[in-house]
């Protein structure tokens, strides 16, 4: 996290050990928290700064932004399982082999159109 600079510990001066105090080590574990709940490490550049106003707007943005990866995802998610579903109908055709010969049935043709 220090390469980061999302917190600001002191130095020793004789080894150049980073000196954490009890309020860093409760900054590492509110940032570990929003890190895991999706909260960009951009948004955490001045945590230690920000008041409730501002943590409250911080983490309504990425609300919103993981709200729309559900949305992005459960979009996939339909789209694969549809096209799960064609694969699978194609493979029962050639399985049956049941070839009959006259006009297509255009009502039970497979649409392979992108979603």
């Amino acid at each position: 996290m220090g390469k980061k600079e999302l917190i600001h510990p002191k130095r020793n001066s004789e080894n150049n050990y980073r000196l954490y105090k009890i309020k860093d080590v409760v900054e590492i574990g509110d940032i570990a928290f929003y890190r895991n709940m999706e909260v960009p490490i951009y948004a955490l550049k001045n945590y230690h700064q920000m008041g409730c106003s501002d943590v409250k707007n911080m983490l309504n943005n990425t609300l919103n932004e993981v709200e729309e990866k559900i949305q992005a995802l459960k979009s996939a998610e339909e789209s694969l399982k549809i096209r799960l579903q064609k694969l699978k109908f194609i493979e029962s055709i050639g399985e049956n082999k049941k070839f009959i010969e006259g006009a297509p049935d255009f009502d039970s043709a497979v649409s392979f159109i992108f979603q």
